[in-house]
């Protein structure tokens, strides 16, 4: 399991983000949509995801309007904290782009783009078109000869 199996989309993130930082409260979907600078179409097709995640639960229901809000569980609860202390571990960092240039040299020379080494399009053939080792024959290619001779 990644956090991308639980997150599919920055969507989902920004609805997540949201509701935990206004937990104990809950929210329509116009609502998330207002806050979080999303369209309503985008937070109704993320929401049963969220859902499914037990990162939100539906709070209420009003006739047709429900509204939603954070899940209290231990996901939940282990995300938030680890939010919170990555947040309080950044705050000890002065200068970030400092720092992150520091790591980048501690690194370092930036990556280059490179074909792949163990096939090259331009200069390999595809695989399957090469030729086979002296002796050995690939399965189909046997059979296709088993079948000829036995016309013949």
């Amino acid at each position: 399991m990644a956090m991308r199996d639980i997150f599919e989309s920055p969507s989902a993130i920004a609805i997540f983000d949201f509701l935990a930082a206004n937990d104990g409260f809950s929210y329509t979907i116009s609502e998330i949509s207002e806050f979080t600078a999303l369209s309503r179409a985008t937070v109704h097709n993320k929401l049963p995801a969220l859902i499914l995640n037990r990162l939100i639960e539906i709070d209420g229901v009003a006739g047709h309007v429900k509204t939603y809000r954070l899940a209290h569980n231990e996901l939940v609860t282990g995300l938030v904290t680890a939010v919170f202390q990555h947040s309080f571990m950044m705050a000890d960092i002065e200068d970030e782009g400092q720092a992150l240039e520091q790591i980048k040299s501690s690194i370092g020379r930036q990556p280059e783009y490179s074909e792949n080494r163990y096939y090259n399009p331009a200069t390999d053939s595809p695989p399957g078109d090469s030729p086979s080792p002296a002796g050995i024959r690939e399965p189909g290619v046997q059979a296709a000869e088993n079948e000829k001779s036995d016309a013949a």
